[in-house]
């Protein structure tokens, strides 16, 4: 782990760097939220090699486990985690999802929505506009104050 602050560098593999990291924002203070983008980087074309679909499984899987491992552990006042995924999610018949290897992180979310529910996982699928960022950000505020947990595809 290296940073402090606002700021830090975590090794999606090795589950000492979460708790450091968690560890350090509860002695700094108030955590308002955990934003997973990990999964963005989850991307693998259809021929995709054993290696590339186990970095995929670690971007979108253990990853967020051993994130909501720590959270569940950690006293930061239960602070919304939201998952962020890509094109990942289909929103009509006629809409494609062009990021398979990102799905599993809705489904993942969705069973820890479920089991944790304290822990408040909220689930967006971005496109490639910039606006649906702006929106997002607007959403988590929204939410935030309203306490929901809907999942978004922002399109």
């Amino acid at each position: 782990m290296a940073g402090a602050g606002e700021r830090y560098r975590v090794d999606p593999t090795n589950p000492g760097h979460y708790v450091d990291t968690l560890a350090d924002i509860a002695r700094e203070g108030t955590c308002r939220g955990v934003i997973h983008l990990w999964a963005l980087d989850a991307q693998a074309g259809l021929d995709a090699t054993g290696t590339e679909i186990g970095r995929t499984q670690l971007l979108t899987g253990h990853s967020v486990l051993h994130l909501m491992r720590v959270l569940d552990k950690h006293s930061l006042g239960h602070p919304p985690l939201w998952l962020i995924a890509q094109l990942a999610q289909a929103t009509s018949p006629m809409d494609m999802v062009r990021n398979p290897f990102q799905t599993p992180l809705w489904g993942l979310g969705r069973t820890l929505a479920a089991e944790w529910p304290a822990l408040s996982p909220r689930l967006v699928d971005l496109d490639r506009s910039p606006d649906s960022i702006s929106w997002t950000a607007g959403t988590s505020a929204s939410s935030r104050s309203a306490g929901t947990r809907v999942p978004v595809a922002a399109r």
